[in-house]
């Protein structure tokens, strides 16, 4: 059985939705969390307090984080409270996004740099502050999340997309560096009816309601815990799920075709693009850490 006792896990944006399956899941399993939901103003009981308070009721452990994950220095006050509060950290979960909708040509640029603030640097900046720990303990588990808008594309999801598929960018290029410290660093593209994908599928014509069977949050709460245990080997691997159906994306690289230099001209690579498209004999591109 799979188990986390012993171990403490941060995980953002878990006040609700997906974030809260996850720190309930791993609390459930042994795992002292560290719930990170923003407190917004007038609220005298955030999100993330009702998450602790349903887990210290069935008799686990967990501490509530109010950083908004963009702030300055949020990273390494979630990385600090888990070091004061428990004593070490084992497992970052960076779930934590916002998916604002529209058309690329009618978003302000504001809209487009909070988004990315924090959907890349509300990542990227807490995996820099626990890398330090981590690399010590030679030990660590991190999950990213992506999506099918950063993998697939999605209309009116242009700059969600590219925050999501830097994900994959990101742990391809980290993954390289914390291996050989025992850190393992992996991407999840989560599929569940939570009230951020409600509104998106109802937008497309869907009946949202009738679909939650179907898309229960526990399905990719299950592979998430999988996915930051000890038992899980994978490097830089995206993880999709959705429902109960799982599966790995991995990229594709043709074999190519050589040209000669001086036959290098747009019109000729132009008359050649069946054969570079060609994937017959194409190859998988792998992380390989030294």
């Amino acid at each position: 059985m799979i188990r986390f006792d012993g171990q403490v896990a941060l995980i953002t944006g878990a006040g609700k939705g997906i974030g809260r399956a996850y720190a309930e899941t791993l609390a459930a399993r042994g795992a002292k969390v560290v719930v990170n939901n923003r407190k917004h103003a007038g609220e005298a009981v955030g999100s993330a307090d009702q998450v602790v308070a349903a887990i210290r009721a069935a008799g686990g452990e967990a501490v509530a984080n109010y950083d908004s994950i963009e702030s300055e220095g949020a990273g390494q006050r979630m990385v600090d409270q888990a070091l004061s509060a428990f004593g070490d950290l084992h497992i970052l979960m960076c779930n934590a996004a916002v998916g604002p909708r529209g058309m690329l040509h009618k978003q302000t640029e504001q809209l487009m740099r909070d988004t990315v603030e924090i959907n890349v640097f509300g990542s990227v900046e807490p995996v820099r502050a626990a890398m330090a720990h981590m690399r010590a303990k030679k030990y660590g588990r991190i999950l990213l999340t992506t999506s099918g808008a950063g993998i697939g594309g999605n209309i009116g999801f242009a700059v969600y997309g590219a925050t999501k598929a830097a994900m994959h960018g990101f742990a391809a290029s980290a993954t390289l560096e914390a291996d050989r410290a025992g850190i393992l660093i992996n991407v999840i593209s989560p599929g569940a009816l939570t009230n951020m994908t409600k509104w998106m599928l109802e937008l497309e014509g869907f009946d949202a309601t009738g679909r939650a069977a179907e898309m229960p949050v526990q399905s990719v709460a299950e592979c998430a815990a999988y996915m930051v245990s000890k038992e899980f080997d994978g490097r830089a691997e995206i993880w999709g799920v959705v429902g109960g159906k799982i599966h790995v994306t991995r990229l594709l690289a043709s074999k190519g075709i050589d040209i000669p230099h001086d036959q290098m001209t747009a019109e000729n690579i132009a008359g050649l693009k069946s054969q570079i498209r060609d994937l017959t004999d194409a190859r998988l591109v792998e992380i390989k850490p030294e």
